[in-house]
């Protein structure tokens, strides 16, 4: 069940656009030193909620997929959200 589903995550363009969007807004902030694009709190639950599903996937491009969100998401947002902060 749960490889069908992270199939379908996986095969959704706009996942892929957001994705995108997070890992770009992290490297700006990263070696440009200032976060030019933004995501929106609904964005980043979805990529949340994706992430979720794709690291419980056997396929190894899923949960790379899902490590490099939570960690863009962490980075990005870890000090205004409690609890992440410190992970």
């Amino acid at each position: 069940m749960i490889e069908s589903l992270a199939d379908r995550v996986w095969g959704n363009a706009s996942f892929h656009e957001e994705a995108k969007r997070l890992k770009l807004a992290f490297l700006q902030g990263e070696y440009i030193g200032e976060q030019v694009l933004k995501l929106t709190d609904d964005e980043m639950s979805r990529l949340a909620r994706a992430a979720t599903i794709l690291s419980a996937s056997s396929k190894a491009e899923h949960k790379e997929e899902a490590y490099q969100i939570a960690t863009a998401a962490v980075e990005l947002n870890g000090n205004s959200l409690d609890g992440l902060r410190h992970v």
